[in-house]
C-alpha cells in the first residue's frame, strides 16, 4: 500500500549545517515530551551530494506576520496566540532548544486555527532544563 504525504523541504547553506543538528535532534524526541500540534514535524534529516536537508511537515495556513492587524490584535485573540506560543517555547527550551530567530513570519496558523512554530534553521542546542 502507497501512502502519499504532503511535506516541505528546507536546504541548509554549507555555513548553516549546524541547524540540521538541531532537527535531527527535534525529530528523535518521543512526542509525548513536546506538543507536536504547535512545532512543526520534523519527517528525516538528510544528506545526498553533500547537501544537507530536511523534510518536515507542510502547514497550510497564514504566517502571523500576514495576519497582523495594522493596530494589533484585540487582548482575546493576542492571549489566543501568545498562550500556545509561550507553550512552544517552553517545550522547546525543555528539549534543550533556543529557537534564535522567533518572529511573526517563523509563526504559522494553519487551517484548523492551531498556531505552528516553524524554522528551527537558526537554532542552538543547550542542556535541557
Amino acid at each position: 500500500m502507497l501512502f502519499l504525504r504532503k511535506m516541505s523541504a528546507k536546504v541548509f547553506l554549507a555555513s548553516r549545517v549546524g541547524g540540521a543538528a538541531v532537527f535531527l535532534h527535534l525529530s528523535v524526541w518521543p512526542p509525548s515530551l513536546f506538543d507536536v500540534r504547535v512545532i512543526v514535524t520534523v519527517y528525516s534529516v538528510e544528506e545526498a551530494d553533500g547537501i544537507h536537508f530536511i523534510t518536515m511537515e507542510l502547514i497550510e495556513g497564514r504566517t502571523l506576520a500576514a495576519m497582523l492587524p495594522r493596530k494589533g490584535f484585540r487582548l482575546s485573540e493576542l492571549l489566543g496566540i501568545a498562550i500556545p506560543l509561550a507553550d512552544a517555547v517552553s517545550s522547546a527550551h525543555r528539549m534543550g532548544i533556543t529557537h534564535r530567530d522567533l518572529k511573526p513570519d517563523n509563526i504559522m496558523v494553519d487551517n484548523e486555527g492551531r498556531l505552528r512554530v516553524l524554522d528551527f534553521g537558526l537554532a542552538k542546542l543547550h542542556d535541557p532544563a
